[in-house]
């Protein structure tokens, strides 16, 4: 039997680049000769705003990742953050290892001073996160709280498609820990600077179902929530229900203005269907039990 030690280095190795939401990098802690060691999202906050995170020490991890739901409040990205954190759990409840390789996804314009090194502390399989024994026995609590924060923010933005390194899920992460308000434009950078219907830009959506391309345009929406869709439902609705091409329309009422219930037309019958605002330009459409992204 291959020890977990060893899978782990392997898994460690593919590349970012092909390996998609597989394997997600970031995680990294930066080692200073005569400092505490700090996660990198906080080193780079506090390069240029010093004690930018001072309000966060002494705090146990959830009360780190409390401190954000708080901010982000009932807002779309609250929800998003708030389930992803539930999937992902805190960092007692991640799957620990003795130690990880560095993946270097940190980008270009990432200095390390040369009395640091920066090592690999969490490393994230899906919703599986794997932490380092070695890391992690050096990291006060509140940094714990920051590496959760920050592979949540991660984890989403890869979802919405913004971002295949951690280095612009790490500046969210600077405004979502520190005490300034989130300006709207950096939530954009991991692709959720447009995640409500009223922000939807009409036109045409594409995803795939089956093998086969799905279309979907917005025809109309409204401040009071509603939302009407045309779409071309190849292999899309349940097959003991629908079978074949079906073109049809999609009318919904969208109570918090991300999420929408409503009822779509198959062969002159109404079926539940259902839409997810997310990401900058993406909805998730189920129709008959099942469910496809679109994204323009």
């Amino acid at each position: 039997m291959i020890p977990l030690f060893f899978l782990l280095i392997s898994a460690a190795s593919v590349s970012p680049a092909r390996a998609g939401d597989v394997i997600g990098n970031g995680g990294h802690v930066l080692f200073c000769k005569g400092k505490a060691p700090v996660v990198l999202d906080q080193y780079e906050a506090e390069k240029f705003h010093p004690h930018s995170f001072g309000h966060l020490k002494g705090m146990a991890p959830e009360q780190v990742t409390h401190f954000v739901v708080e901010k982000l409040g009932a807002s779309p990205f609250g929800r998003k953050f708030s389930s992803t954190l539930r999937q992902l759990g805190h960092p007692i409840d991640w799957q620990q290892v003795p130690r990880l390789e560095l993946i270097p996804d940190h980008g270009p314009s990432m200095v390390i001073p040369n009395s640091c090194t920066l090592t690999q502390a969490a490393l994230r399989k899906g919703t599986t996160v794997f932490l380092s024994q070695e890391v992690a026995s050096q990291l006060s609590p509140e940094q714990l709280g920051i590496l959760a924060v920050h592979e949540v923010v991660y984890k989403l933005s890869l979802e919405s498609g913004a971002a295949t390194t951690s280095t612009k899920a790490r500046v969210v992460v600077k405004y979502l820990l520190s005490q300034w308000t989130l300006p709207d434009a950096y939530l954009g950078m991991i692709g959720y600077q447009h995640s409500t219907v009223e922000s939807m830009p009409f036109g045409i959506y594409r995803g795939e179902s089956g093998g086969k391309e799905v279309k979907a345009q917005l025809l109309r929406k409204n401040s009071r929530g509603d939302l009407l869709l045309s779409y071309d439902g190849r292999d899309f609705a349940e097959a003991d229900k629908i079978r074949g091409p079906s073109l049809g329309q999609a009318r919904f009422q969208c109570a918090d203005f991300s999420d929408c219930t409503g009822t779509a037309q198959y062969a002159g019958r109404a079926i539940p269907a259902f839409v997810q605002v997310f990401g900058a330009n993406g909805f998730e459409l189920t129709i008959g039990g099942k469910s496809i992204r679109l994204f323009q």
